[in-house]
């Protein structure tokens, strides 16, 4: 089964109220809170039904990963140099 995660975000810490939301409570695995935001990590078991019901009440909150979290991967011929054999050159173009 998949895992399933939300980040939530707000200012005013009003995104915490899912952590007293009955509902969604006896299905959480892992809460792990920083600053502003709050992380979630459900069971596995979660229906449809309570995923729809947490992303229509608590849509607004939840953020996509890459926004909280940069995209930190190497971009070839920036941060680094491939070794290429002269026969494989004319593959690869600088760009």
């Amino acid at each position: 089964m998949e895992e399933i995660i939300y980040i939530l975000h707000s200012n005013d810490k009003s995104h915490l109220s899912i952590l007293e939301d009955k509902v969604v409570k006896k299905f959480i695995a892992t809460q792990i809170k920083w600053s502003e935001h709050l992380y979630l990590e459900f069971d596995s078991e979660v229906s449809e039904q309570i995923k729809s019901y947490i992303l229509l009440k608590y849509g607004d909150y939840i953020k996509p990963i890459d926004s909280i979290i940069a995209d930190r991967k190497p971009v070839m011929f920036v941060d680094y140099e491939p070794k290429i054999e002269n026969s494989q050159r004319h593959f690869i173009e600088k760009s």
